[in-house]
């Protein structure tokens, strides 16, 4: 059970990292419109992450047991993402707009990355993101 929970988190820890840090765009980030209207406002914490790598799927549901923190904020044209586990913390800021089920954050610090949007109500986010080795489905819940 610990091999899997590690295995688990390792698979987490690499979602994050290429939703965060992988996907970048080239070009003038001052065309993307920034921000949208408040019906997407307010703090979203990640409850659940599907990753599949290989052929192979793995399920996590976030806890607060755990330990781990997920958490994006969006506010009018803002954001702010923080992540912390038992290792580690970071935040990250910037501009954000929402479009064509298109997530859009923009950072000084790791650029834009534009993150496909499966579906969003006032409570439930699910996003996916996909890159050479695997894709990543994340699930917030409005809090």
């Amino acid at each position: 059970m610990k091999k899997i929970f590690n295995f688990s988190f390792v698979c987490m820890m690499i979602a994050l990292s290429s939703c965060m840090f992988g996907l970048s765009s080239c070009g003038d980030d001052k065309d993307d419109a920034e921000g949208t209207d408040g019906i997407h406002n307010g703090t979203w914490l990640v409850t659940h992450i599907k990753t599949t790598e290989d052929g192979q799927t793995l399920e996590t549901d976030i806890t607060p047991a755990l330990g781990i923190t997920y958490r994006l904020t969006l506010k009018n044209d803002s954001f702010e993402f923080y992540f912390k586990d038992e290792e580690e913390s970071y935040t990250e800021s910037g501009k954000w707009s929402y479009s064509d089920n298109i997530l859009t954050l923009n950072s000084e610090d790791s650029g834009t990355e534009h993150i496909q949007v499966l579906s969003w109500t006032d409570t439930k986010l699910v996003t996916r993101e996909e890159d050479e080795e695997d894709i990543t489905e994340m699930t917030f819940t409005k809090q």
